[in-house]
């Protein structure tokens, strides 16, 4: 059933003696929030697609009432539990930043590099998003995903233009090479 799903979060605990659920957000964007009907909850290897009845935003995530979770004890067993939504949430316009799921996979074409490799996942520094890049050699590196080093997104061919500061690069890569000294 996860096909047509990503995983978002976890249900981090219960919020409230009715069986509210603080739902904890791992990018802590909830820009598809209102749009949310169901989500798919994964405990034990067990799927359970749940409707939700009512959600607002709070801390990294939000609190959400659930179908047929109507008490605490109910809400605390559900704790912990893998939080799915349906894929096409997560489909950006045209003229709007790609949500990042949108651009796994891309190739990464830099100005001065040409072909630095393909985008695998994704990472944080805290301040921003990172791309991790798998090269051709099979090394990976970290990339920020910001306006100043992102020339296009051309989704059609699935690439990803940039022109990235001298030396980046070789900077992260520094960082995953053994010592030989």
């Amino acid at each position: 059933m996860k096909l047509n799903y990503l995983q978002v979060g976890k249900i981090k605990q219960a919020h409230s003696l009715r069986g509210e659920v603080y739902i904890l957000i791992f990018s802590k964007d909830i820009s598809w929030l209102k749009k949310i009907k169901n989500i798919l909850l994964v405990q034990n290897s067990t799927e359970k697609n749940v409707q939700v009845l009512k959600s607002k935003p709070f801390k990294d995530g939000f609190i959400a009432t659930l179908e047929n979770v109507t008490d605490r004890n109910m809400s605390e067993a559900l704790e912990g539990s893998e939080v799915w939504i349906p894929a096409d949430l997560l489909k950006s316009n045209p003229d709007e930043t790609p949500y990042l799921i949108e651009i796994q996979n891309f190739k990464v074409i830099d100005k001065t590099l040409g072909d630095i490799g393909t985008i695998i996942e994704f990472s944080s520094n805290g301040q921003q998003d990172l791309l991790v890049i798998k090269s051709k050699d099979n090394l990976d590196f970290e990339v920020p995903f910001v306006d100043d080093f992102v020339l296009k997104i051309d989704s059609e061919n699935k690439t990803i233009f940039t022109d990235l500061p001298e030396g980046l690069i070789e900077l992260n890569l520094k960082d995953e090479t053994p010592d030989d000294a």
